[in-house]
């Protein structure tokens, strides 16, 4: 792969990750912010060559620091609230702790995305003040600095590095391989229609016309006809040349029973960061069987891919 290929890779994770981060913190699960500052740790060594490190919670320094690199004199603080009250609370931390004295640089890492402060510094006078247009940075700013590394082997290590770490915690880090494998075990449900007369299958000049508008990468495909019409023997004979090739992944849908059996209904943001994920090294094909499961409600919760 080249440059770009592996940059377009890295875009796909962290965009994943961006995502995630955002639907849990609208739900108050704050636990993939934990592993993010691990994560981010390294990541930005690997750019930038620092030598970061994690403040264990026991550190006095904790209370307004996340990583630090004690060489280099910088200072990082891992956030989901892109608010500017947490910006300035932490900057407070910051200067009445001492720790603009022991580090030259703070950075406020952002991993939702930041909001449009105003320029200047805060706080407005003082030995310390935070750059609140350099010093504040998101994923978004994080891809920008990756983009601008112009090295091949660099992006390759920090592909390589994302593509193992996003299968180890939660949703957002299975792996492909248990992606795939989840998918299949949903792709089976309800796929046992007889779609011979004796021993002659009915071929369907509509399953032709699908498999060229899939080839051609069309993004949606729409089949109507009325009840009983064969609409369901057409959708399978697709699904079968899907998994067929090698090119491409399925997730098959077939009703209220697909989503049910795996709990997709509960976590919706899950699926579609998964479906993200599976997409950025095979182009991922989703065949659903009935609109209704488009908004398919239960409990207050609505499905929606």
């Amino acid at each position: 792969m080249n440059s770009e290929d592996y940059f377009n890779k890295i875009n796909r994770e962290l965009s994943v990750l961006q995502f995630e981060i955002k639907n849990r913190g609208s739900l108050n699960l704050r636990d993939i912010n934990i592993h993010s500052e691990f994560l981010f740790c390294k990541l930005l060594n690997m750019i930038f060559g620092y030598n970061l490190e994690a403040k264990s919670s026991s550190d006095t320094k904790a209370v307004a620091i996340d990583l630090y690199d004690d060489k280099l004199k910088v200072a990082v603080q891992v956030t989901s609230t892109p608010e500017f009250d947490k910006i300035s609370k932490t900057t407070d931390k910051f200067i009445s702790n001492q720790l603009h004295k022991e580090y030259k640089k703070l950075i406020i890492l952002v991993l939702s995305k930041k909001k449009k402060y105003r320029k200047g510094f805060y706080p407005d006078a003082g030995d310390f003040q935070l750059d609140l247009t350099e010093d504040i940075w998101d994923i978004e700013r994080i891809l920008q600095k990756i983009r601008d590394l112009n090295d091949a082997k660099k992006l390759r290590d920090i592909h390589d590095f994302l593509n193992s770490e996003f299968g180890k915690n939660g949703d957002v880090y299975k792996s492909r391989d248990e992606i795939t494998e989840k998918f299949k075990r949903i792709s089976k449900i309800g796929r046992n229609w007889f779609r011979t007369i004796g021993d002659d299958k009915i071929e369907r000049t509509e399953v032709k016309e699908a498999i060229e508008f899939i080839n051609q990468e069309a993004r949606s495909i729409l089949i109507t006809a009325p009840p009983g019409s064969g609409k369901t023997c057409v959708l399978l004979d697709i699904a079968e040349y899907v998994e067929s090739e090698d090119k491409y992944s399925l997730l098959f849908i077939k009703d209220e029973k697909s989503i049910r059996e795996y709990k997709i209904i509960s976590s919706e943001a899950s699926i579609v960061s998964m479906c993200k994920k599976l997409s950025a090294s095979k182009r991922l094909v989703i065949i659903i069987d009935s609109l209704d499961v488009l908004s398919l409600t239960n409990d207050g919760k609505i499905f929606l891919i």
